[in-house]
């Protein structure tokens, strides 16, 4: 559990660490980002299993698995960085306070799981927020809609993928590394360098690839011994923390019409915490 602790929390805190990068555009942090990640996974499975994963060693099925979620997992990043370099931390903690809600939709809809009583009205709730949301407050959620529903159905994806998640991690890195470049030289221009234009901001781009792959290093060691309905608790850590950097360190405008629309989400949560507490033995999915 202080593992899973660990991964939580350093993804609460990783709007912190973005907005150092804030100065950079989008595309270079996530080419860094997608890269230093990349060798951080390989370096891991080179020391536990000396040997390492090859694009060409797995099925076709697997493959199209792979290349699926690395443009799921590019999607969340982008949106997430946008996010954050534009204000929008409180938007983005949205979709991962709505996530498990979409994770247990997504099982219900893809892959025949049942949708408990109470999971029902969690998802109705989350639902109705998102809509007050919209037609209330003037503005559809669409940053935390859409990390929501990516992250989402990447976790489905992932769920299905018959891959150890360590091979899969560092398969997935790096086909987000080469969709990550081949976006940076499309919107900058083929004359364009990845490459950050002093030491500091060369430091701070090879640590966004530690505080993507540390944290989930620690989820993979945490997840296997901790009981799931545990983890349900805790993966709210993360939004939490974000929720609160966004409103209380940066300011962000919370007007009252916005918090009756998250007030209906958290309910949503609640509902689903409940859950997690009388029915302890049902599994939760990430």
């Amino acid at each position: 559990m202080f593992y899973a602790i660990l991964a939580y929390t350093a993804w609460g805190f990783i709007p912190v660490y973005l907005k150092l990068l804030g100065h950079l555009p989008i595309t270079q942090v996530l080419v860094h980002r997608s890269l230093w990640a990349f060798l951080f996974f390989s370096l891991v499975i080179w020391i536990t299993s000396r040997r390492m994963t090859h694009f060409s060693e797995i099925t076709k099925r697997q493959r199209l698995s792979a290349v699926t979620s690395a443009f799921l997992l590019t999607a969340n990043w982008t949106i997430y960085l946008y996010a954050v370099n534009t204000n929008q931390v409180v938007e983005g903690s949205l979709g991962y306070f709505i996530n498990p809600l979409v994770n247990f939709l997504l099982g219900f809809v893809f892959l025949g799981e049942r949708l408990p009583r109470l999971r029902q009205y969690a998802v109705g709730l989350a639902t109705l927020g998102v809509l007050w949301l919209t037609f209330q407050a003037g503005e559809f959620p669409w940053i935390g809609v859409s990390l929501g529903l990516s992250f989402g159905f990447y976790g489905m994806i992932r769920k299905v993928n018959p891959l150890p998640a360590s091979s899969a991690l560092q398969i997935e890195m790096f086909l987000v590394f080469f969709i990550m470049l081949g976006g940076f030289y499309f919107f900058q221009g083929l004359g364009a360098s990845p490459l950050p234009l002093n030491g500091r901001d060369a430091l701070l781009l090879a640590g966004s690839g530690l505080a993507t792959g540390l944290p989930l290093f620690w989820f993979n060691k945490g997840l296997g011994k901790t009981p799931l309905n545990v983890m349900g608790f805790l993966q709210f850590i993360a939004p939490t923390l974000q929720f609160l950097f966004g409103v209380f360190l940066y300011g962000e405008a919370f007007p009252f019409k916005k918090f009756i629309g998250f007030l209906l989400i958290w309910g949503g949560v609640m509902l689903l915490i409940l859950e997690l507490i009388f029915n302890p033995k049902r599994r939760t999915d990430r």
